[in-house]
C-alpha cells in the first residue's frame, strides 16, 4: 500500500452543555458528537524520502506547519521515528469554521491513514492520545461515529448507532471562532436538568423524534446575540418538517433531524430556493467509524 483516498467526515453536536472553567483555561463540556457523510477528501501518498508536503484547494487554508493536517503528519513520524514521509492533498467540501469540525476530521483521518500508510501499527487508543495534542475534537473522529463528550469534549463514551438519518445543514455564509465563542459564555450557576443524560436515553431507545424535541446548544443564545440569523435557520428547518433543529458546535451552521429522508429533500428544495445566499446541503448521519476505514483498506493501492 503506498495511497490512500480517505473521505475526512464532519460531525454535528446534537447536545452541548457548558459546565464550567477549567484550571487549564478551556471549558468543561458535555456534548452528544455525531459523524455525518459530509466529507473533505485526504489523499495520501507514501514518500520514500522523509519529507512531508500539503496542497490544499483552499485559498484560505495555509499548505505548512500551520494547518492541522501537517501538523498531525510531523506529529506522528516524530512520535515514531518513522523515516517515511507522505505528499497529501486536501480537497475541501465542509465549510471552513463553522462548527462541523472539518479541521479536526482531517487532522484524525491523517493520523489513521499514516499510522496505515507507514505500517506504524499504533493502536486506536494511540492515536486519539496524539490526537489530543491537535485538538479537543480530533479523538473523537479516532472514536466512534456517535458518542458522548465530557472534559474538554475529549473524554469519550460509546453510543449505540442510530440508522443512518436526514440531517439538512444551513450555513449563512460566514465563520465564526471557536475561542471567542466560549470567551463569551455566561455560566449559568443554578442546577438544571441534565439534558446530555435525557439525549442519551433518548438514543438507546432509538426516539429521533424525543432526541429532535430535546436538541440544545448552550453556545447558541451567545451567536445569537450578534447573528439573528441563526434563528431564522432553526425556524425555516422547523417549517420544512425537522423534527428539530440547533445550532451545531461553536456555529454558525444550524442542523435540521428528520425522520423521513423525502421530507429533508423537500424542504432542501424548498429552502434553496427561498434563501438563496444560503448554504444548503443535505447529509445522512453514519452508523459506524469502522465500515468507512474498511472501506477505504478494500479501495487502497
Amino acid at each position: 500500500m503506498s495511497r490512500l483516498e480517505i473521505p475526512t467526515p464532519a460531525k454535528i453536536n446534537l447536545g452541548l452543555a457548558v459546565r464550567g472553567r477549567r484550571p487549564d483555561g478551556y471549558h468543561e463540556i458535555e456534548t452528544i458528537l455525531q459523524l455525518v457523510d459530509l466529507t473533505d477528501r485526504l489523499i495520501l501518498e507514501r514518500e520514500e524520502t522523509g519529507q512531508i508536503s500539503l496542497e490544499t484547494d483552499h485559498p484560505s487554508l495555509p499548505n505548512d506547519e500551520k494547518n492541522l493536517v501537517y501538523q498531525a503528519a510531523r506529529l506522528l513520524q516524530r512520535h515514531t521515528g518513522s523515516s517515511w514521509g507522505v505528499r497529501m492533498q486536501l480537497q475541501k467540501h465542509i465549510p471552513i469554521g463553522a462548527g462541523l469540525g472539518g479541521g479536526s476530521g482531517n487532522a484524525a483521518f491523517a493520523l489513521w491513514g499514516l499510522n496505515e500508510l507507514w505500517e506504524l501499527g499504533l493502536t486506536r487508543e494511540e492515536l486519539q492520545e496524539l490526537g489530543r495534542a491537535l485538538g479537543s475534537d480530533v479523538p473523537f473522529f479516532l472514536f466512534a461515529a456517535q458518542a458522548v463528550g465530557t472534559g474538554k469534549g475529549d473524554a469519550l463514551s460509546p453510543l449505540p448507532p442510530l440508522p443512518p438519518l436526514p440531517v439538512l445543514l444551513i450555513n449563512p455564509g460566514f465563520s465564526l471562532s471557536t475561542a471567542l465563542i466560549y470567551r463569551r459564555v455566561r455560566l449559568v450557576l443554578t442546577k438544571r436538568e441534565n439534558r446530555i443524560t435525557m439525549l442519551r436515553r433518548f438514543f438507546l431507545m432509538g426516539d429521533v423524534e424525543a432526541i429532535g424535541r430535546h436538541l440544545f446548544n448552550d453556545l447558541e443564545t451567545v451567536v445569537l446575540e450578534d447573528h439573528p440569523v441563526i434563528g431564522e435557520m432553526k425556524e425555516a428547518l422547523l417549517a420544512r418538517g425537522a423534527e428539530g433543529a440547533i445550532m451545531s458546535g461553536s456555529g454558525p451552521t444550524v442542523l435540521g433531524l428528520f425522520a423521513e429522508r423525502q421530507t429533508a429533500q423537500d424542504a432542501l428544495l424548498h429552502l434553496q430556493q427561498e434563501h438563496r445566499g444560503w448554504w444548503i446541503h443535505l447529509t445522512t448521519t453514519l452508523p459506524s467509524l469502522e465500515d468507512m476505514w474498511q472501506r477505504v483498506r478494500r479501495d487502497s493501492t
